[in-house]
This record gives C-alpha cells, sequence and structure tokens, in this order.
C-alpha cells in the first residue's frame, strides 16, 4: 500500500493507528464504488473515532487524482494498491468491498457491494463502543496474534488468505475474533 499524498509505502496496520478502521476497496471505473462513495466520504467527515481509509485497486495516480476532482469528494487517507493485493488478500471477489476493524486490529464484519446509509451505520455502531488502542506510534510489523482454534487467520500483511474466504466470513455472525490486522 501506497500513501496517495506522499507516496510512502504503508501497511495497513500502520494506517489504523489504534483506532477502529473501514477500509473500502475501490476503483474509479467501478459503478458501485462511485455510488457509494459520497455517502463513505460523508461518514468519514462526520466519524472522528473512526478511521477510513480508501485503499484504491490497481489505477494510477493520476487516475485516481483525475476522479476525486471531478467527483469533488475530499477524502483524506486515500491509499494505492497498485497490484490489488489487499483485495486478493482479503478473499475479494469484487468491488467495492468494505472491511470493518476494531480497535484491536481484528476483522469485525465485511461487505461486497454498495453499502447504503443504514447498512454502514449498522456496522459502524459496534466499532464506536469498542475502545480505543493505546498507540505507541507506528509499529514496524503486525503484533503477534493470540488466536483461538476457531480463529481465522489475521488480515493481509501476515499470511494470504484461501480463495474465497471473505465470502464465508461475509455469512458467519458478526462480532467475535474473525481476523486481525
Amino acid at each position: 500500500l501506497i500513501e496517495f499524498n506522499g507516496g510512502t509505502p504503508v501497511t495497513l496496520a500502520q494506517a489504523a493507528r489504534g483506532r477502529p478502521l473501514v477500509v473500502n476497496l475501490w476503483a474509479s471505473w467501478c459503478g458501485p464504488c462511485r455510488q457509494e462513495m459520497p455517502m463513505l466520504a460523508a461518514a468519514q467527515q462526520r466519524e472522528s473515532a473512526i478511521g477510513f481509509l480508501f485503499v484504491n485497486q490497481g489505477e494510477s495516480r493520476s487516475a485516481v487524482q483525475a476522479y476525486l476532482t471531478d467527483q469533488g469528494l475530499p477524502l483524506r487517507e486515500v491509499l494505492l494498491d497498485p497490484a490489488s493485493a489487499l483485495g486478493r488478500a482479503a478473499g475479494s471477489r469484487g468491488m467495492p468491498t468494505t472491511l470493518f476493524y476494531d480497535a484491536q486490529g481484528r476483522l469485525r464484519d465485511s461487505h461486497m457491494g454498495v453499502l447504503n446509509a443504514a447498512a454502514l451505520e449498522g456496522r459502524l455502531r459496534p466499532l464506536r463502543g469498542a475502545p480505543r488502542a493505546a498507540h505507541r506510534g507506528p509499529p514496524a510489523a503486525l503484533p503477534p496474534l493470540r488466536r483461538r482454534p476457531a480463529d481465522p487467520a489475521p488480515l493481509p500483511e501476515l499470511r494470504q488468505r484461501r480463495p474465497g474466504a471473505l465470502r464465508a466470513r461475509h455469512a458467519a455472525p458478526r462480532g467475535g475474533d474473525r481476523g486481525a490486522l
């Protein structure tokens, strides 16, 4: 992942900075992504305690800049994923895909397809109540995971997911430890 402004490589854990996080995988050519983007941009402006990362999948910096300027979207925290590696690692089979992490970096929910305001609100509510993790600066790597045997593998930087993992995770009930940054 690469920061849109500055071009600095960053991990998902570094970008989270110990706060609950919504990660939206998108592309400017994706109609459903374009449909939900204004609603997500408004949520990013409104939700100061929850981070919103907009991770563009496979497009150039100039294409992303042209889209954001044309649409007048005031997004903060845009990341570029030139190889679309995060989408593959998350098991995403399409866009948009939105991932919801708590402050401890555990994946709490995911959604493939267009989110509406009610669906987003339902997924943000549990994140708002989660205590913020103590932040001591960006970690050099993801912390070691303490997993129960039933827990799925951690998300992207630690190891690749098996194909279809996001679909299975999406069907699981909300809550519980279902993955980690």
